[in-house]
Order: structure tokens, then sequence, then C-alpha cells
């Protein structure tokens, strides 16, 4: 960068400087990056899981895992109530499974989320070092794939396969950029294993390239494409039973158009969540308009079909929209060959991304200290909770039911069901029951009035016999129903 005139401000003075040192220094200044969003994201990520203050898509995958690690290839899943194949395409979690013989299933899950996040930026990394992009770009586009608000907010509400597709889309539109046949099919076949969607967008990537080239190019990746599809839409429901018809469901609001315009006027959360992914690229659309060259349309095509389904549901939250915020990413890049990244950018977009992310901030700092919420990582909850654990594997004969965020606990227990959840066909009662006292613990999806019912209904019942009742936690023993 060239030195300021004499006559510039000091502010100019000094960006100028922090300019010359990040360009010389752009490994560095990465690492920072990186080091940052360990601390205010992988750190709290780990903190959650210690103190079981996770989803139930966490409890999900390392049940799924673990077993697949036990010679299952397709495991059921007892608190999802479906084989995990059946459910979705992600035939990715298959390479996970041997490390559950080494490291509770609970990280194994949890360190490939955090692993491959942290890839996708690193991948942006060695294509600044082949001379494919400048440094600017290179390290706002490791800072946004770091800290975009849809990657936070995923990082909050572990684990999915579909966070983990940050890091095949990043290589695809590396490859895009490269303009390398080989490297595109590799990249896409890769993203693949991540998603039964992934394969729709393909189609439509290989049906842009066969319309404006290049048309080879364009028939291979729609022949790959139409291949996996038909194992997902075809095959798989010939092998797998019960596939779960998640595109029924999408078909029919596709079909009364009405039901998804209420869906949005009825819940203003969904504009926030559309406005969580859209406002971060405001700026960088604008330089768009600047420009004479497009990008890379081909990626937007491949994310075509995957946008129209998160609309359609709608579900723009959590898991679904890095991989969306990462292929806009990589479509826009390509701008980095025409222009040095204007000033202003990376400021506006922070002030676009800090109202969006930092109540997400907020609350990993205080998962960080052990405090988050209703699940603090205090030893006399951690003590009550193992020992209620402990209680429960002494049923592994019987259906069991406990909240959806202690699953995770009792990943070995062949019939644990949570509250709220789908539930085995025919299972209506249950014969050990494990809950939270208020105010700890995390209700969803009862609340904690119906939650407090509930427990007080089992906890009146003659036949229960209580085998633990401290401060903490309630677990019994005895015939229990959701319903009553």
């Amino acid at each position: 960068m060239v030195n300021p005139p004499p006559h510039a401000s000091v502010a100019s003075r000094a960006w100028a400087h922090v300019e010359a040192w990040t360009r010389d220094h752009l490994g560095v200044a990465c690492t920072m990056v990186g080091g940052l969003w360990a601390v205010l994201c992988a750190l709290p990520l780990l903190a959650r899981v210690y103190a079981h203050a996770c989803s139930v898509d966490l409890a999900i995958y390392a049940q799924a895992v673990l077993r697949m690690g036990h010679g299952e290839i397709n495991p059921f899943v007892p608190v999802r109530n479906v084989t995990i194949f059946a459910d979705h395409v992600d035939p990715i979690i298959l390479l996970l499974a041997p490390f559950t013989r080494l490291v509770d299933a609970r990280y194994v899950v949890v360190l490939a989320e955090l692993g491959f996040v942290a890839l996708a930026p690193l991948a942006v990394w060695a294509a600044h070092k082949r001379g494919l992009l400048p440094w600017d770009w290179t390290l706002w586009a490791v800072a946004f794939l770091f800290f975009c608000p849809a990657t936070i907010h995923a990082l909050t509400m572990p684990v999915h396969p579909a966070t983990w597709s940050m890091f095949p889309m990043v290589l695809l539109g590396l490859a895009v950029f490269h303009n390398r046949t080989g490297p595109i099919v590799a990249a896409l076949v890769f993203l693949f294993l991540f998603r039964e969607e992934y394969p729709l967008g393909g189609l439509a990537l290989g049906g842009y390239w066969l319309l404006f080239g290049p048309r080879r190019r364009g028939a291979l990746v729609l022949a790959v494409s139409a291949v996996a599809t038909a194992m997902v839409l075809w095959l798989r429901p010939l092998l797998v039973p019960d596939v779960v018809d998640y595109g029924g469901t999408i078909l029919v609001r596709v079909l009364h158009p009405g039901r998804i315009l209420d869906t949005y006027l009825s819940d203003s959360h969904h504009a926030f969540l559309v406005a969580r992914f859209v406002g971060p690229f405001v700026p960088w659309l604008v330089v768009l308009l600047l420009q004479k060259q497009t990008p890379r349309w081909a990626l937007l095509a491949l994310l075509g079909p995957g946008m129209l389904i998160r609309l359609i549901r709608p579900a723009m939250d959590s898991h679904y929209m890095p991989v969306m915020a990462a292929g806009v990413l990589m479509a826009l890049l390509p701008l980095g060959r025409e222009m040095v990244l204007p000033r202003w950018m990376p400021a506006v977009t922070l002030a676009l991304m800090m109202p969006l992310s930092g109540h997400y901030l907020q609350k990993n700092l205080t998962a960080l200290r052990g405090e988050y919420a209703q699940t603090p990582a205090t030893p006399s909850r951690l003590a009550a909770l193992d020992r209620g654990f402990a209680l429960l594997m002494q049923h592994t004969d019987v259906p069991v039911l406990t909240q959806h965020h202690l699953v995770d606990g009792l990943l070995e227990h062949p019939l644990v069901n949570h509250l709220g959840g789908p539930q085995p066909p025919n299972t209506t009662t249950f014969h050990c029951v494990m809950v939270e006292k208020a105010p700890y613990g995390d209700p969803w999806p009862l609340g904690r009035a119906r939650l407090a019912e509930l427990e007080a209904q089992w906890r009146a019942d003659p036949a229960t016999v209580v085998l633990q009742d401290d401060a903490h936690v309630f677990v019994a023993q005895g015939v229990f129903r959701e319903d009553r």
C-alpha cells in the first residue's frame, strides 16, 4: 500500500500502518481471527457440551455415530425414532465412527463440527497462498466465514452436517474460481456426502453450465447429480424403511402458498432470520452493482434449490444457513481480482453483523464462565445429573423419558426418549423419568408450566418410586405418560 500523503489525518495514517502490517503479516492476522473465534465460539461450545446444555441434535448424531462405532451402518436412533439415514442422507458421519472408541461420542461430533467450520477459512487461506486471492479479500473472507451470524448461531445449536458442509462448499467455490472441471466434480461429490438436498443444487448447477457453457462440464455435473438424486429419492426408499417424507411436506406448502405467507406474517422471528442472513451481504451487493464483472452465477444456481427449500419451510435458523453464506461469499470473491477491497465495506458489514450476532456472542461468553442460562456448570448440578444418569443406566431394558438436553448423557441407553419429541410407535408409557427441577434445565418444547404439571402428576401417582429427589434432579421409576 502507498504511504499516506503528509497532510493525511492521524486516523488515516494509523489505518495505513494497520493495512501495511496486515498485508505483510497476513498469516498472523488470519491466525488472530481464528484465535478470537476459538475463544468466542469454539470454547463456549465445548463448555456447553460439558454442562449438558445442548439441543437434541447433538444427541441424535452422537448416538448414531456411537452405534456406528459398534458396527451398525444405519443405526436406529431412539431419540429421533428413526434410522439415521431414513431421516437425512449424511454419510460423512460414518467417518467419525471409529473415533468413538477413543473419545466420548459427544465430543467426537462437536469436534467434527468445529473442525469442518475451521477448515473453510483455512481453504480460503490456501487459495491465497496459490495466488488466487489478494491479501485484503483473503482476510475479509476468513473473518466472514468465522463470524458470519449464520455461523455463530449454528454453533450455539450443535451439531449438524449442514453446518459442516461449509467446508465442501468453499472447496467447490475455489474449484469454480480456478475453473477446473475435475476438482469441481470431486468437490461436488464431497458436498453430496453432507446432506440429501445438495444433489438438487447439483442439477441446477449442471443445468446452468449446460445452457451457458461450458457444456461438457454441465453435462458431466448434471449426470453425476442425477445419479446422486436417484440414489436419494429412488434407491434409498427401497433399501431403507420408513424414510421421512420431507419432500411431501415441502410440496404441500408449495401447493398452498398461503400457508407460507401466513407463517411469515404470524411469526416476526422469521423476518429476523432473513435479516440475519441477508444483512452482512448488503455491502458486497453494493460493490457488485458498481462492477462490470458479475459473480460466479453458477454457484448461485447451486444454492437456489436449497435457499428455496429454506424459504418454503421456512427454516433459516441454526445449522441450515452457514453453507448458504459460504456459497454466496464464494460467488462474490472473484471481485477480488478486479479491485482492492473498499475500506468502508468491512466496517459496514461489521456494523450489520454485530446486532445480529451480539446476543449469541454474549450467550457464548456466559457459557464460557459456566453460567449458561438454566444449565450452569456448577459441581452440585453436574454431580446430580451424573447420579441420575447412573440410575437410568441401571434400567436399560425399559423405555425412559428425559428432557432433550439430557439425552446426551444417556447415549448408551437403547430406549431413551425425550419429553415432547417423537416417540416409538405403540409406546405411550415409560418406566423411568428424569427431569431437572426449576429453575434448572431446558423445558423445551413443553414449557416450564407444563413440565411442572407433569412432574407433580408423576410424583402424586402411588405407583411412583422416587429414586432421586434433590435440589436439581427428579428421577423416578413407575409408569409415566406424557399426555397427562
